[in-house]
């Protein structure tokens, strides 16, 4: 029979029109259709396998991650087609979100119109189905229609006025803690809860998770009722949990045949765990015993395995997706898949193979890549303009690169950006200022801007002796001269916190002692510069603009002949490995990259252990 939401909350609905025109809109979902990743160095890979459309939710995501636009501080962003999609899409998921338009409002008052926009979405909600997802369907709306009504069943004097955006906040926050069992199937264990537990017959319980902050759980930042206060009216509080808890776990003890406690140690973000208060609560005696119990592993209870099962290994027996067997077909490579295939073959398997992404919906400032984007973007302008090529001026040159950078930021982030990227981009213009000075002295020096974000050309390849040739594809950064000697300097620009060198980010020292290389982007670019005439005396070096502007400075490589000779013979292995098929995971990837492939590697899963992130997180080549 059709869920009448209206006698769960005791409020009319109206039917409003099937919002189905969003598939419509979408049915010709160019460009999104073949949408295409734009790389670190700004070629364009092939669009992902998979479904030729792509899910609405996914174009306002991939929109959102882009330009961070809140869509109410003015029109959309990007181009012009892009522009008038989103803008078809906003319309109907608007329409279909009217209800809750206007004013701010007590909860009572935000009933009804959050009621009819479940209503527009799902329409009549049948509970006799045999489909899964519209089985959940019915019970999540169900337990959010509850949740409405709790909360507007408060004394109106309690209830503050809140736009609709809060109101759904504290709907969904409220129902968030809510469950919804599914039905049990074979070969599947019943998981209760807590206070659940004390009532199941079962004979042996197995308890899971029994870390202090869990039980007893404990509230200690209530803004509106603390615990004292909590204590003086006679409501739940902190006590009274801990003697509910103390007294349900003890009474589990004594009516069970079996009782087995697990305590975890490490939280899924790498954070120490401790076990639970009420396992050393008892006689002070028994305490030091206890303690050592719980937290010396050599004192570990260790139980026999059961006959038949197999040995816990050191690893998770989860299997990780492995490649197919078979030689990729590479017709080219950039420059920074290289670095990538240093640090973990398999992690570049999974990018530049299977081509994943990650689109988050959930950032509110530029992550690393988009601030050194920006950043590399203005400072092309620069090197494009013939008039500040040759400039020494410094005030002209900080007037220029302030106009870039606002002219941009616009087109990307809108006129009203979100608070925390005006922060940002006030950080960049006085990285920006800095960096005009020593723009203004290296002029003066002899040096000059020869060209500017250099497109390696299609005839670009590394030769692999053995094996045909390897295009190649990327962008330099810089291409300087000297007008005293003719000597060149190939640059590249760096935006991380910290200013490093670029032995530093290119090489890492092994346990043996030796020196091994984690990238090898500048030797590379250095080889293939001089397939297109930069030739003679080369350096190669980083233009670092760190997080303090005094240390914006140029910082040059010292590789003797034979260690870019050693780097160019390591990336014509990585072509061979690659055309064999040869993905294995790295045991250790390295802590100051970020890993967005940790879910799918497993890492911190089981024994392993999470890198943290260091101070320099924004570690990125753009």
């Amino acid at each position: 029979a059709p869920v009448d939401l209206d006698e769960l909350c005791g409020a009319p609905i109206e039917r409003e029109p099937d919002p189905a025109e969003l598939d419509a809109l979408l049915a010709d979902a160019a460009p999104f259709n073949k949408i295409r990743e734009t790389g670190p160095e700004g070629q364009h890979a092939a669009a992902p396998r998979g479904p030729a459309r792509t899910e609405w939710l996914t174009i306002l995501d991939r929109y959102y991650a882009e330009h961070l636009h809140d869509l109410e501080s003015g029109p959309f962003l990007g181009e012009p087609v892009t522009r008038r999609r989103l803008a078809h899409l906003h319309d109907a998921v608007r329409r279909l979100f009217a209800p809750l338009a206007g004013p701010r409002k007590s909860l009572t008052d935000w009933l009804e119109p959050i009621l009819d926009v479940l209503r527009n979405a799902f329409g009549d909600l049948e509970t006799a189905t045999s489909r899964r997802d519209e089985a959940n369907a019915v019970a999540a709306c169900i337990e959010i229609a509850r949740a409405l009504g709790g909360l507007a069943s408060a004394a109106p004097e309690l209830q503050p006025e809140v736009d609709a955006a809060a109101a759904v906040r504290l709907c969904l926050t409220y129902a968030a803690g809510l469950r919804i069992p599914e039905d049990p199937r074979t070969g599947q264990i019943e998981m209760l809860g807590w206070l659940d537990l004390h009532h199941d017959t079962s004979p042996a319980l197995l308890l899971c998770g029994f870390n202090d902050g869990a039980i007893p759980q404990a509230v200690t930042a209530d803004a509106f009722l603390p615990d004292a206060l909590r204590s003086a009216v006679g409501v739940l509080n902190n006590r009274r949990r801990y003697a509910r808890d103390a007294y349900l776990f003890e009474a589990i003890r004594a009516s069970r045949e079996r009782v087995t406690i697990v305590a975890g140690r490490v939280a899924a973000d790498g954070e120490p765990l401790t076990p639970s208060r009420l396992l050393l609560a008892g006689p002070i005696g028994t305490l030091p015993r206890r303690v050592m119990r719980l937290c010396d592993r050599d004192n570990a209870r260790r139980w026999a395995l059961p006959r038949g099962a197999p040995p816990a290994g050191a690893r998770s027996a989860f299997q990780v997706p492995a490649p197919p067997p078979g030689e990729p077909v590479l017709e080219s490579m950039s420059v920074t898949e290289f670095g990538w295939y240093l640090r973990c073959p398999f992690r570049y398997w999974l990018k530049y193979v299977q081509r994943l992404r990650v689109v988050d919906d959930a950032g509110v400032e530029l992550d690393a890549l988009q601030f050194g984007n920006l950043t590399h973007e203005v400072l092309e302008r620069l090197g494009l303009e013939p008039r500040m090529v040759d400039s020494t001026d410094r005030t002209a040159l900080r007037a220029f690169l302030d106009e870039a950078l606002d002219e941009l930021a616009r087109d990307k982030y809108g006129s009203r950006p979100l608070p925390a990227i005006r922060i940002q981009l006030r950080r960049l213009r006085a990285r920006l200022h800095a960096f005009a000075k020593v723009q203004a002295d290296r002029r003066a020096d002899g040096w000059r801007i020869e060209r500017c974000e250099f497109v390696l050309p299609e005839d670009t390849y590394l030769a692999v002796p053995g094996g045909p040739p390897m295009k190649i594809t990327g962008k330099i950064d810089r291409l300087d001269r000297n007008v005293r000697d003719g000597s060149w300097m190939i640059i590249d620009y760096k935006t991380s916190e910290s200013g490093k060198r670029p032995e530093s980010t290119h090489q890492q020292r092994a346990r043996s002692g030796e020196k091994v290389w984690t990238d090898l982007q500048l030797p590379l670019y250095h080889h293939l510069a001089a397939q297109h005439g930069v030739a003679g005396r080369v350096q190669l070096a980083y233009i670092n603009l760190p997080k303090k502007p005094d240390d914006v400075r140029i910082e040059v490589a010292k590789w003797a002949p034979s260690d870019l000779a050693a780097a160019i013979e390591a990336a014509r292995e990585i072509v061979r490995k690659i055309r064999a098929g040869s993905f294995e995971m790295a045991d250790d990837y390295p802590g100051h990259y970020q890993d967005d492939f940790a879910n799918i590697c497993q890492t911190g899963v089981f024994g392993g252990g999470l890198d943290e992130l260091d101070g320099d997180g924004s570690e990125v080549s753009a």
